[in-house]
């Protein structure tokens, strides 16, 4: 498809907004007895809990008036956890008994994230499906050592100076190595877009509550060092609400160059501030209600980032699906052999 059709055709269209058509009440039922039964089960069942949960949203989630599908077990989730614990455990066990060498095993973990994190989203995306059609991921171990370890490292040694370098790469690597089937998603937010949000959400909040401070310090109380510690905790919210409302430009940066090849692309339009609004509002809630309001605060944010998330077919949808089925099934026992369980599609 040309550029001048793909122009044509999105002027023609307007982006339609994922729907998410779950309730409060009804997850409330879910959430519950999932935290019931975890504790009868000693942490055990959290691993169905958590199968039940993401099912719950996905099948409540639809884009195009089809629901998204959750494939994992809980039995899955469980062996996955016991081989995180195992691992822990001896970890553990090898610090106590040789502590001469817990600082090289620390270090060594580092190196064993990537492995996890790549193993992590690949089983998440393989078990999420959108009309019988399976996610993917294609990440490596060394970019995900890069965008996921290395970056975010470099974000907190900088003070966050180096955060939206950081956050460009974490975010366009996510997006180029995730796969619908057999077609890859690709963006190209500029860093720019990065910096300006940054500056506009972190830094600058900061800096004017920084110079308040100062000057509240220096003509209303004793300038000193003890007087100006009170103040730390205020500069420290204020970052926090920044990077809040940072996450949420990020999130419209990305999606506004967020496409599925030729065929699909995306756009967001979160408001910055409703959503920090809600995630403060939330919290308030939760914890005046001793977390009995944790379903409805979590439904409340699902909603409100479906509802300012769209999509636009460039192609006829039907179309679209029916071509990713036959190259799936086209290259299927080898897609099969390589993930190493059966896959039927």
């Amino acid at each position: 498809m040309s550029p001048e059709a793909s122009s044509e055709t999105s002027s023609d269209q307007e982006f339609r907004k994922i729907q998410f058509k779950g309730n409060a009440t009804t997850y409330f039922g879910i959430w519950i007895s999932n935290l019931v039964l975890t504790i009868v089960t000693l942490g055990i069942y959290s691993a169905w809990a958590k199968v039940r949960r993401i099912q719950y949203f996905y099948s409540h989630t639809e884009i195009a008036n089809f629901k998204l599908g959750y494939h994992a077990t809980g039995i899955q989730l469980l062996i996955g956890r016991l081989i995180t614990v195992g691992m822990l455990g001896i970890f553990s066990i090898i610090s106590i008994l040789y502590p001469e060498i817990s600082f090289v095993l620390s270090f060594a973990l580092i190196f064993v994230l990537p492995w996890i994190i790549n193993r992590s989203l690949k089983f998440r995306s393989r078990m999420t499906s959108w009309r019988n059609v399976r996610f993917n991921w294609h990440g490596n171990y060394w970019r995900t050592l890069l965008f996921f370890v290395v970056y975010p490292v470099l974000s907190v040694i900088t003070l966050s100076l180096f955060t939206p370098v950081s956050t460009k790469y974490h975010y366009e690597y996510y997006s180029k190595n995730h796969a619908f089937g057999t077609t890859k998603f690709h963006a190209q937010p500029t860093m720019s877009a990065f910096f300006k949000a940054y500056f506009l959400s972190v830094q600058l909040p900061v800096i004017v509550a920084i110079a308040a401070v100062i000057g509240l310090a220096m003509y209303v109380l004793s300038p000193t060092p003890e007087a100006l510690t009170i103040f730390v905790p205020i500069v420290g919210v204020i970052f926090i609400f920044g990077l809040v409302l940072y996450f949420a430009l990020c999130r419209n940066i990305l999606l506004e160059t967020l496409a599925l090849d030729e065929s699909v692309k995306f756009k967001a339009d979160l408001n910055p501030f409703i959503y920090l609004w809600i995630n403060i509002s939330n919290s308030i809630a939760i914890i005046f209600s001793l977390g009995l309001l944790i379903p409805w605060a979590t439904v409340r944010k699902f909603r409100y980032l479906c509802e300012h998330t769209g999509y636009l077919f460039l192609k006829d949808e039907s179309e679209f699906i029916d071509e990713e089925l036959q190259k799936i099934h086209a290259f299927g026992e080898e897609y099969v052999d390589w993930e190493g369980f059966e896959i039927s599609v």
